[in-house]
């Protein structure tokens, strides 16, 4: 039996912080968005650095990403650390990268 692929752990972490920040609506106080804005910005620096283990994985990753851009949400423009060097984004393909990498030696030693 396989393993649940983490990124989809990853992906709802994201939704739901982001559920929770569209519920609040116009009532909202500084301090909840606050807090909702930090837990939307954990959860895409996760999405980001977590590696699918499936091709499936990393195709429904790509396809979040796309929904998110279409509802103007840019989740990959959140800096991976304080220190503001590194974007999501750079994370997320190195991701995406590793992955297939590793599809590829694994694919290769089963030849």
């Amino acid at each position: 039996m396989s393993k649940i692929d983490p990124i989809y752990a990853a992906i709802q972490k994201y939704r739901e912080a982001s559920a929770q920040l569209v519920a609040l609506g116009e009532e909202r106080d500084a301090e909840q968005e606050s807090r909702l804005l930090k837990a939307m910005a954990d959860a895409a620096r996760e999405f980001a650095v977590t590696v699918p283990t499936t091709p499936a994985g990393a195709v429904d990753a790509v396809r979040f990403l796309c929904e998110c851009y279409e509802e103007d949400d840019t989740i990959l423009d959140t800096y991976l650390s304080e220190g503001r060097d590194v974007i999501c984004r750079e994370a997320f393909f190195a991701s995406l990268h590793k992955a297939m990498e590793e599809w590829f030696i694994a694919a290769r030693a089963a030849a």
